[in-house]
């Protein structure tokens, strides 16, 4: 039974996480320029790694830090500075978003019941990019980076 509930789970993970919107973006080949960042454009992080015992959830933007460890805890926010956010957009320069959706999780213990699911959203302007399921705590390297900034905002001192 618990093999069946993590495929279908994984199944629906997965089949959100190639539904991308294909909508012409501002922003040639959606990779981010960083001088280009108009008010015009909205981008959106957002990790979570959830099983049944446990649930985190981070979520950036441009002005917020929101952040849940746990299902039936209410969402924290703190600001997001302009250097933290600066900071996230260079890193997330570094990764093409069409490749978010193809990325190969480098394990797979998530199937198993081994580990979290983890998944990576980037949302911009219209269109939305999520990974294929993941261990949490072991993302594909090209997203490793910015995950772990992202987690680690959610401890800064206010």
């Amino acid at each position: 039974m618990k093999t069946t509930t993590i495929i279908l789970i994984t199944i629906l993970l997965n089949a959100c996480g190639t539904s991308k919107d294909t909508a012409s973006n501002s922003i040639a080949d959606t990779t981010i320029n960083t001088t280009k960042m108009g008010q015009d454009q909205t981008i959106t992080l957002e990790y979570s790694a959830i099983t049944r015992g446990s649930y985190k959830l981070v979520k950036v933007t441009s002005e917020t830090i929101l952040f849940q460890n746990a299902r039936n805890e209410k969402a924290k926010t703190k600001k997001c500075t302009k250097e933290q956010w600066d900071k996230l957009l260079v890193m997330l320069k570094e990764i093409d978003l069409k490749e978010i959706p193809a990325l190969e999780p480098p394990s797979k213990a998530h199937q198993y019941d081994g580990a979290p699911i983890g998944s990576f959203t980037v949302v911009h302007n219209d269109a939305t990019y999520r990974t294929m399921a993941f261990d949490a705590g072991n993302p594909n390297k090209k997203i490793a980076d910015i995950i772990n900034e992202m987690l680690a905002l959610t401890s800064v001192k206010e």
